[in-house]
């Protein structure tokens, strides 16, 4: 799994790699799919938030819904994902990261 700490090209990389994923293995009943999570509330991101100065104001500053995401907001897109509601999308990522992707 890629951190999401990572430069702009690694969400792209993951992108791509689940649209190429995506594709083959379909007609099988096999779906490839991924999540792109934002800045997330964990025991790692309260240590760095303590270690990096202005972390925190930037990230939330940053992302349109002004805030960090609670753990279960990401396994709720990852829920939805692996029920049959999704049972027809594969080859595709959604971020679930309030917003933080679209101020590129």
């Amino acid at each position: 799994m890629v951190p999401y700490t990572a430069p702009t090209p690694i969400p792209a990389l993951t992108t791509a790699t689940s649209g190429g994923a995506g594709a083959s293995p379909a007609q099988d009943g096999i779906r490839a799919n991924c999540v792109l999570p934002g800045w997330v509330d964990t025991p790692l991101t309260r240590q760095g938030r303590r270690d990096i100065p202005d972390l925190d104001r930037r990230v939330r500053e940053r992302t349109p819904i002004g805030r960090w995401a609670e753990p279960e907001e990401i396994s709720g897109a990852i829920l939805f994902l692996a029920s049959p509601a999704a049972r027809f999308i594969t080859g595709t990522a959604i971020p679930v990261d309030g917003g933080y992707l679209v101020r590129g």
